[in-house]
């Protein structure tokens, strides 16, 4: 390894120039396949340390390319040497992965010490990974020999991989890795990655003491992730962590308090204090999330992003095109159809006057739930979308008035609602979990509540 350092002096510039930037070191007594490339100085630096890597071999190993990386966050530069046969390059001295010596990294025994090559991690929050990831695709990407398939390991795939989940997935996967992290270097001899299932069984231990059960199940996702990431086995499948988690469940299992549905009576009472001829915007506002998440069953993420170009409107019916959806995870879209009825309380009617006084052209991509402003003119829209808490708010202060206990009810109430009044006027289940877009019948099951009279059906059709 050899290093120049030079000055930022017109001598040491000129000097530099004049061995066409380390031309002399490109002499035979080197030169034993490798070819330096040519950089340009960057005179900002005060102090340039050039740092040569360079790998010597056979006449064999003839075919070798110089790769330039120059940092403009330090006061280096390096020539990073990379061969076909062998990947190396440098990384600063004060890089470190993790926050203890015994974590500081993971790598193969046969694989040197190097600044990873992967460099299309996404989503912001990538520091997070361990360099262990990092580390064993380096691992990986050292045994290719075509350059298309270096670049499409190190740039191309990479995208994909933090791409397979929701950026909200992927989000919540390392903040939970970021835990683990944490409290494994709080620890003597605990490795941070690959994990040890042994350890992390003791980790599955430490959050049944504090009762924080999401956060074991995000930890067992985010490990998961991770592990597989770098193309490695994942402890989550070890039977000890599977047995942690789940005496972890059992020893600390509660009943489920659900959310009541909304009713049919209740939504008329709502229309009639609200639905009256002289309701403002904001009234209008909330009377469509209401009436349209009944109808559609729709999630607070789906009515919030309907933006008018999403709606169409006949003489028979409401269609909505939601562009994605909590379970559309490759965004194909669907439509969801709702039936005008010709009553006081038709959800097409609600939606047909809140469109008329919200004012927004049949084209126009701006979210129908936004914000709202005093005017001259009174209430305006603006073109911020309104949020999941403020829209909470408004929808049960609507409910309020008709329900005996109000903390029983949420947002998930007017799906749920709308779902169990379908379930009870014995539609067929398959029209509820398209209507739904439910893929399971579990997960639709959890929605449906049948009323007094569904719940003597079994028993009165006996026979008896």
């Amino acid at each position: 390894m050899i290093y120049v350092t030079g000055q930022r002096t017109k001598s040491g510039l000129k000097r530099l120039k004049k061995q066409q930037l380390l031309g002399k070191l490109n002499q035979p007594s080197l030169n034993q396949g490798f070819r330096l490339g040519h950089a340009l100085m960057p005179f900002r630096l005060c102090l340039i340390s050039v740092v040569i890597f360079a790998a010597l071999g056979t006449p064999r190993q003839a075919q070798h390319h110089t790769a330039v990386h120059l940092s403009e966050s330090t006061t280096a530069f390096a020539f990073n040497v990379e061969s076909q046969d062998t990947y190396a390059s440098t990384a600063p001295p004060s890089e470190t992965s993790d926050s203890s010596v015994s974590n500081r990294q993971y790598q193969d025994s046969e694989s040197p010490s190097q600044e990873p090559a992967v460099r299309n991690w996404e989503f912001g929050d990538a520091e997070i990974l361990p360099s262990g990831v990092k580390d064993e695709w380096n691992r990986l990407i050292a045994s290719l020999r075509d350059p298309d398939l270096t670049k499409l390991a190190t740039s191309n795939l990479p995208s994909l991989l933090m791409g397979s989940k929701a950026a909200s997935t992927t989000k919540q996967y390392l903040a939970a890795w970021k835990k683990w992290r944490n409290w494994a270097s709080s620890m003597t001899g605990v490795r941070i990655f690959p994990v040890n299932p042994f350890h992390f069984s003791l980790y599955i231990s430490h959050l049944a003491q504090l009762g924080a059960k999401s956060a074991a199940d995000f930890a067992m996702a985010a490990v998961k992730f991770v592990h597989s990431l770098a193309g490695l086995s994942s402890p989550t499948d070890n039977s000890m962590v599977v047995l942690a988690l789940q005496g972890f469940k059992r020893v600390t299992a509660a009943p489920i308090l659900r959310k009541q549905p909304i009713s049919a009576d209740i939504l008329a009472n709502i229309f009639v204090a609200h639905g009256h001829p002289t309701a403002s915007l904001a009234e209008l506002r909330t009377l469509f999330v209401i009436f349209i998440s009944y109808a559609g069953f729709l999630r607070f993420d789906d009515v919030r992003d309907i933006s008018r170009s999403d709606c169409a409107i006949t003489k028979d019916s409401l269609t909505i095109h939601l562009k994605k959806a909590k379970n559309d995870q490759y965004r194909q879209g669907t439509e969801v159809a709702i039936a005008r009825t010709f009553k006081a309380t038709c959800p097409v009617a609600v939606a047909e006057r809140y469109f008329a006084v919200l004012g927004d052209p049949i084209d126009c991509n701006l979210p129908l739930i936004r914000r709202l402003t005093n005017s001259k003119r009174g209430l305006i829209p603006t073109s911020l979308p309104l949020s999941y808490t403020r829209t909470r708010e408004t929808v049960l202060d609507f409910i309020k008035p008709f329900v005996p206990d109000i903390t029983s009810y949420g947002l998930h109430s007017l799906r749920s609602g709308g779902a169990s009044a379908a379930f009870n006027a014995h539609v067929p289940p398959l029209l509820i979990s398209r209507h739904g877009r439910w893929r399971s019948e579990k997960a639709r099951n959890v929605y449906l509540q049948p009323d007094s009279s569904s719940k003597l059906l079994p028993s009165m059709s006996l026979g008896i």
